[in-house]
């Protein structure tokens, strides 16, 4: 077990733990990449991410949070850094 927590798009933050021996785990490993993306402010920027489908995966039952709702702009698992999640229109920064 670990314990991911998911960060708003206000700053406020939620946190569970996940389970390490699943395919979902796995897929957000082997998905988190650095990406160069555009901030809204229009400066160009590398930083890890990972796309939203795999990210919902290893939620579960709290997946619609990110799928449905994008509520996340970024998340942590055990507080190893700042992963930011791929939406189809982009990473909110």
């Amino acid at each position: 077990m670990k314990h991911f927590r998911g960060y708003y798009q206000d700053g406020m933050t939620f946190g569970m733990d996940i389970e390490t021996n699943t395919a979902a785990y796995r897929a957000i490993k082997k998905n988190t990449a650095p990406r160069l993306v555009t901030t809204r402010y229009g400066t160009r920027r590398t930083v890890r991410a990972c796309p939203f489908q795999y990210v919902a995966g290893v939620m579960k039952e709290a997946g619609w949070l990110v799928a449905e709702h994008q509520s996340f702009r970024s998340f942590s698992i055990d507080d190893d850094g700042e992963i930011f999640i791929e939406y189809p229109d982009g990473v909110h920064l």
